[in-house]
């Protein structure tokens, strides 16, 4: 969990964080909106890391079926 934490999600994060950044000072908005935008895309990934075991347990409840 930890290296998948370290290799993946992190980076994840900050990338996510980073493109709200890059966007809002080439399009010249305000500041302000340009640290809140990143901040909630950085939540958004965060809360993905945390609710992944969630989605980890309802796939092996209920795999998909193929049908013929």
């Amino acid at each position: 969990m930890i290296k998948s934490l370290i290799n993946t999600w992190i980076p994840l994060v900050v990338i996510s964080a980073a493109i709200p950044l890059m966007l809002g000072s080439l399009l010249n908005m305000d500041q302000g909106k340009m640290i809140i935008a990143s901040i909630l895309a950085a939540v958004v990934a965060v809360s993905g890391f945390l609710m992944r075991p969630y989605f980890k347990g309802e796939k092996d409840e209920k795999p998909q079926r193929i049908d013929d």
